[in-house]
């Protein structure tokens, strides 16, 4: 249950177990879930829709849930997290809505990339340290702890937000 609600883990203990890139790495897919790529070191391509970002240290990439996406490239020795969550995790004390229009990252059609600086990965590893013990916790896992530490993580990412949009100006984009 917990697994299919919310997962964390680091990046290189995956890389580790895992010959990169995967099948499923490579071939588009979409998962039901919110997730976020956060590299500490290194560098990774990955695809949202229809566009591929390149991105390194210090930079969190966001999923919103049924995107169309690949991760095309990582490089060897690459450090970071992975997480994703379902929404409900979150709507027992938010409206999706609500979320979305504090959490810009989290909408469908952002741009996916937050570039944060060092003052702030040194408040948000610790919280993603501390999600990743109470995830280990299994079935004694506490999910209003995972909602505090996830709502802690995004409002420490909110004021790097507008630093990090691009200029939208497709004709798709303004259509929608």
């Amino acid at each position: 249950k917990v697994h299919s609600n919310f997962h964390i883990n680091r990046i290189e203990e995956y890389m580790k177990i895992v010959n990169f890139p995967t099948q499923s790495d490579v071939v588009p897919r979409r998962i039901s879930v919110f997730s976020f790529f956060f590299l500490t070191k290194g560098r990774s391509i990955r695809s949202k829709g229809l566009d591929s970002y390149d991105f390194g240290e210090n930079t969190f990439f966001f999923l919103p849930a049924y995107q169309i996406t690949t991760h095309q490239e990582i490089c060897f020795g690459s450090e970071g997290y992975y997480c994703h969550f379902d929404m409900e995790l979150l709507n027992v004390d938010y409206k999706t809505k609500d979320l979305i229009n504090d959490f810009t990252f989290l909408e469908f059609n952002a741009n996916p990339i937050v570039m944060i600086n060092d003052e702030a990965r040194e408040r948000i590893i610790p919280l993603l340290e501390r999600l990743i013990v109470e995830y280990k916790a299994g079935e004694d896992c506490r999910f209003d702890i995972l909602r505090i530490y996830l709502m802690a993580v995004f409002t420490e990412l909110k004021s790097f937000v507008n630093a990090s949009k691009p200029n939208i100006s497709n004709s798709a984009y303004l259509i929608t």
